[in-house]
């Protein structure tokens, strides 16, 4: 028996966040849907006998393309309530174009107090219907002092979402800017007659329908990989690869300095010898950095080492045979991620 006697309802429902649901490769999503008593006095839901009803809209996508899904699909839906005062039951009704669910306060009544809210839950949804909206709707039956009443929320199935100011294809829950999942191949296009980007089996193709490699990039033209300079940091341009420049003259032309974690790929240092009998101890060390000695002003009787004779894991220079004293060295130092460095330690070599 319908309620017809009272005042409206002061209720507000709407949906948290986002009230699409993907309708792509039955993925499932889920819908927040917020009541809010919005007047200042509390409203009493009777134990029992009060009930919020949720109905969502059923039939086959090609006759009733506004609903949610077919029976099947919305059959699967959950529909619950926060805490643990209220009921859910599904109303089982044959022939019919809408599925019903009812939540009913459990053992006691349950107080929505002013401005207080409740959330009710739909979980998972999975559809394939088109894009475009369906409703939910909510009703109130047998509230003390109100008659019953409806409200109407849209659904729209969309095959994108964008909770949290990221977007999801094929997802509902995007944890970057924008995340596509799925098992085709995905394209993206411009104005022009083609697919420009593909990404296929986890290749990316720009100018190809057919990456066969992480990035593969085909077409004449000169290609520009920019950052947040004002020039274009990278270039290829007729088989050259530019760093730094627009005209790459070489295989590889780079144009600034190399660094490793913001560290100097190559050092050049100077170093001199106070005595004939003392090294010349660096600050570089071996497992990180080669040494090579780069040109001396040092008269030499044999050969000018650079080693770790001492296990110090730091490049010693052995200058100890000269006769000369303008005893200059000057080495480089090159990082051991430019080359692979083969050393042994003075002690063994005397093995």
């Amino acid at each position: 028996m319908i309620q017809q006697q009272g005042l409206a309802i002061p209720l507000y429902v709407g949906f948290f966040s986002s009230n699409r649901v993907l309708n792509t490769d039955n993925q499932e999503s889920e819908l927040r849907l917020r009541i809010t008593n919005m007047s200042k006095s509390p409203i009493n839901f009777i134990a029992n006998r009060s009930q919020l009803v949720v109905a969502l809209e059923v039939g086959d996508a090609n006759t009733f393309p506004w609903a949610l899904g077919t029976e099947d699909q919305v059959n699967k839906v959950v529909v619950s309530i926060d805490g643990d005062k209220w009921q859910s039951e599904k109303v089982e009704e044959e022939k019919c174009r809408m599925l019903k669910w009812t939540l009913t306060p459990k053992s006691a009544d349950v107080v929505l107090d002013s401005q207080d809210t409740v959330v009710i839950k739909l979980s998972q949804i999975a559809t394939a219907h088109p894009t475009g909206m369906a409703n939910l709707y909510l009703r109130s039956q047998c509230v003390p002092g109100y008659r019953d009443s409806e409200f109407i929320c849209q659904i729209e199935k969309a095959p994108l979402v964008y909770p949290d100011k990221n977007v999801g294809i094929g997802t509902t829950t995007p944890t970057a800017k924008l995340q596509v999942n799925g098992k085709e191949t995905t394209f993206l296009s411009s104005n022009g007659p083609t697919n420009q980007v593909i990404i296929q089996d986890g290749n990316l193709g720009i100018g190809t329908k057919t990456p066969t490699v992480k990035l593969q990039i085909d077409g004449t033209g000169n290609t520009f990989l920019s950052g947040n300079g004002t020039a274009n940091q990278v270039v290829i341009q007729d088989g050259n690869l530019g760093i730094g420049t627009t005209e790459p003259k070489g295989k590889l032309d780079m144009q600034g300095s190399i660094k490793i974690n913001g560290e100097p790929a190559m050092e050049s240092k100077e170093y001199s010898s106070l005595d004939e009998e003392s090294f010349i101890f660096t600050e570089q060390n071996t497992e990180e950095w080669g040494a090579f000695i780069a040109g001396s002003r040092i008269y030499l009787t044999k050969n000018l080492e650079v080693s770790d004779k001492y296990n110090t894991n730091k490049w010693e220079i052995d200058t100890r045979a000269h006769d000369n004293t303008t005893n200059l060295v000057k080495v480089l130092f090159i990082r051991k991620e430019f080359f692979e460095v083969q050393y042994k330690p003075a002690e063994e070599e005397e093995k």
